[in-house]
């Protein structure tokens, strides 16, 4: 059900806020973060899930709500929003134009403006992954970007989803 802050709507899934790493029994963050030499200990798998919903959130919400402030809305509201989920929606609403560009391209006898908006949002996450995160696979993008949309879409949205950024794949590597 929505809630509403400032007399706005807001989109109301729970995402629980990353607050904490796990690391194998007897090691602490500490430990690890100085064996990786960075001060930020490494996010996991899981992590990094609930981190890409977060962005997946924030940038479905953008669709109907453009403002700048949905970052603190969000952490007002519901939960911290990570930094990798900012990076990632910070990184996609810079990147829009030439995202949907690429994503014109490839998702034929669609217009954009006529994709249903969960799909859209996981296409333009999914490519910012593929196209600007480094340590990030594109096999790694597509299968997150598909559980996205089995979540949030439906199974017609997912197999869409994996042919369009399936061809941007095989694309880069030819």
């Amino acid at each position: 059900r929505p809630q509403q802050h400032a007399g706005k709507q807001l989109f109301a899934h729970h995402i629980p806020p990353v607050t904490h790493l796990q690391f194998p029994e007897g090691q602490r963050a500490d430990d690890e973060t100085r064996r990786l030499g960075t001060g930020v200990a490494p996010a996991r798998d899981d992590q990094r899930n609930e981190q890409r919903e977060q962005a997946f959130i924030l940038l479905f919400e953008y669709l109907f709500l453009p403002q700048d402030d949905l970052v603190a809305i969000y952490d007002e509201n519901i939960g911290t929003v990570s930094d990798y989920a900012k990076e990632l929606y910070t990184g996609v609403l810079a990147n829009l134009d030439k995202l949907d560009e690429t994503l014109a391209s490839y998702s034929k006898k669609w217009k954009l403006n006529r994709l249903p908006k969960v799909s859209l949002t996981v296409l333009r996450l999914a490519l910012y992954e593929m196209e600007f995160v480094d340590d990030l696979p594109d096999s790694v993008a597509i299968n997150e970007a598909v559980e996205l949309a089995k979540k949030y879409g439906s199974q017609e949205d997912a197999s869409f989803i994996n042919g369009v950024l399936g061809a941007v794949s095989r694309s880069k590597t030819e």
